[in-house]
């Protein structure tokens, strides 16, 4: 029961009047790119961007489920829906780490995530981050679960959620090399 009043609270903090700032330019940018995946239905990666086509193939899926075709018709809603989805899976990393948690420590560690502000707010604009957060978030499980004995699809689990950190932002090298660290 606890677990689904930090889900409520997760998506409330995430989706409420989720249209209302207007767009800021790292958003536009990224607007512009998904809008051009719609229209010409290819992708040109630009290494001077430093981000990779996660975000853009995720906004472009999620505009085509909505019927939308074109810049001209991408709609706030939709493209921040795709970062405030990322951000509210981001709250369940707890729930799969709890072996190593503990169930206090799971649900303490949830309600934290679900209402940390910094996170809310990115989780609210159309940008990298919390993309790059939900891999992460993958990326780890994908770890602990193969660390404890989950073998081979564990590996490729981790693995899948590691990759797709590097389509996703090319600073997922920092966040590796800190893991390894660690």
């Amino acid at each position: 029961i606890l677990w689904v009043f930090v889900f409520v609270v997760a998506g409330v903090f995430r989706f409420i009047d989720l249209p209302a700032a207007p767009l800021h330019a790292d958003e536009a940018v990224g607007a512009r790119i998904t809008g051009d995946r719609l229209e010409s239905g290819t992708y040109q990666f630009d290494p001077s961007h430093y981000h990779g086509p996660s975000l853009t193939w995720l906004g472009a899926r999620a505009a085509s489920l909505a019927g939308q075709k074109s810049f001209a018709e991408l709609d706030v809603l939709v493209l921040r829906s795709v970062s405030a989805v990322c951000g509210f899976f981001v709250v369940l990393l707890p729930l799969l780490l709890r072996k190593w948690l503990g169930d206090a420590g799971a649900l303490l560690a949830g309600a934290f995530l679900a209402t940390s502000p910094l996170l809310c707010q990115f989780s609210r604009v159309f940008i990298h981050e919390p993309v790059l957060s939900v891999f992460s978030a993958g990326a780890i499980a994908g770890m602990a679960w193969w660390l404890s004995g989950g073998g081979l699809l564990a590996a490729l689990f981790g693995g899948l959620a590691l990759g797709l950190m590097a389509a996703t932002k090319e600073t997922f090298g920092i966040m590796a090399i800190s893991w390894l660290v660690g």
